[in-house]
């Protein structure tokens, strides 16, 4: 390998001042270069077949993961959804028994008292209306209270004391919703009527509309079944269906 310059003529030695501006290889320099040159082109095109494959191969593991995950998450919701319908075909038995169950005890309750018909009445007897007189009380800066006019009506559950109150409340709540507040003529229920400020109690009071404003109930081991006392602001209507002389029972 020799260092030369260009000239008019050809090429020629490198001067003093003048530096080189060409290289002049042996054959046997140049084809050792292009061997040098061909086997790097080689060596890339090597790295980036391994770097293609070790590309695909790891696609090829991601997306076996996904699939796997996937899979996973398809089972794992499966079952879930099993369970899920297991569940709730389990939870509709149970109804469907206790609702068989409340319609049995209804209607011996409603044979023991002789009521007719026996598998439609529903089973609830009015024991007494009263007036009475309810006292509110608040107690905000200091205690006031104000004694308003209501009655006190007791009615007879077809339930027997046997049944759990946690059972009987939401029975007779549902019974009340569905037909038992429209035959008594109350369009309402407050849980709590003592939460209400003075105001809108006494706004309330003036209405027309009659409501129970207080719930309780009473196992009667007397007579064998729950009773329920509601606290209403009007007079209650007085079914013929739910009038019964107890005492010919």
């Amino acid at each position: 390998m020799e260092r030369v310059i260009k000239t008019f003529t050809g090429y020629g030695k490198v001067k003093i001042n003048k530096p080189a501006t060409h290289i002049v290889l042996t054959i046997e320099e140049f084809e050792k270069l292009n061997n040098e040159i061909r086997d790097t082109e080689n060596e890339i095109i090597k790295a980036q077949e391994i770097s293609k494959n070790k590309v695909e191969e790891i696609k090829k593991l991601t997306d076996k993961i996904i699939l796997d995950e996937k899979e996973n998450a398809r089972k794992i919701i499966e079952a879930f959804q099993n369970d899920f319908n297991n569940a709730k075909n389990e939870i509709d038995r149970l109804n469907n028994l206790n609702s068989n169950l409340i319609r049995i005890c209804k209607e011996r309750a409603n044979s023991k008292r002789k009521l007719i018909p026996k598998k439609t009445h529903s089973g609830y007897l009015i024991l007494e209306t009263k007036e009475h007189n309810n006292i509110f009380r608040w107690n905000d800066t200091k205690l006031v209270t104000e004694s308003l006019p209501c009655w006190k009506t007791t009615i007879q559950s077809p339930y027997d004391c046997s049944i759990p109150y946690e059972v009987i409340e939401r029975n007779i709540y549902t019974d009340l919703v569905n037909f038992i507040g429209a035959n008594l003529g109350l369009k309402y229920v407050y849980f709590d009527a003592s939460k209400l400020k003075k105001k809108e109690l006494i706004e309330e009071w003036n209405n027309s509309d009659n409501f129970i404003f207080k719930t309780s109930y009473k196992a009667n081991n007397k007579s064998g079944f729950w009773e329920i006392e509601y606290l209403t602001k009007l007079s209650v209507n007085m079914p013929k269906e739910m009038i019964k002389n107890l005492n010919n029972i």
